[in-house]
């Protein structure tokens, strides 16, 4: 039936639950920056070694430290991102609480301060991790479904329902 409710689910956007999606974004969704960030630490490095063995040692000492900072900026990176979102969005400083009711034909997504609808055909991707799905409406716009948020149904039969609406769209990345 078209208007039958199969899942619902109201997730709150946490700091935490927006910094795993951050993490995730950065670390799993973006695997080539991450290898090409690995490789130039690793180049860099490896330059620091190369002038400790010509004895260059203050150019030594300016390559390790590269290194290191680029491997803590990127460790650090989303969690700085994540506290500039919460910073400067009073919805997001307020944990929002999305409810999301997932219908045969549609998702309608209300919350304290609107009231929409999403068709399956308008998502542009599906990650199912551990702990959440993310609904990409783009590349930049995500709604977060906490798998620990169910009212109705459960991760089990979301996973089929977009599985089945997204086809090729929907990534397990568990």
């Amino acid at each position: 039936m078209e208007n039958e409710l199969l899942v619902k689910n109201e997730t709150e956007y946490t700091y935490e639950r927006y910094l795993k999606l951050n993490q995730f974004n950065m670390y799993t969704k973006q695997k080539v920056t991450l290898i090409v960030l690995i490789i130039s630490v690793i180049v860099i490095f490896l330059c620091g070694i190369f002038m400790l063995v010509i004895g260059s040692y203050d150019r030594a000492i300016f390559y390790i430290a590269l290194a290191l900072v680029f491997s803590a900026l990127y460790v650090l990176l989303p969690s700085i991102q994540t506290k500039k979102i919460f910073k400067s969005d009073n919805l997001l400083k307020s944990n929002i609480k999305n409810t999301f009711e997932f219908y045969n034909d549609r998702i309608d997504i209300s919350n304290k301060t609107s009231n929409s609808k999403l068709d399956y055909q308008d998502i542009y991707k599906v990650y199912e991790r551990k702990e959440a799905f993310y609904i990409y409406l783009n590349r930049i716009q995500v709604l977060i479904v906490s798998k620990d948020c169910f009212i109705m149904g459960d991760a089990e039969k979301l996973r089929n329902l977009l599985k089945e609406k997204v086809g090729k769209d929907y990534v397990n990345k568990i």
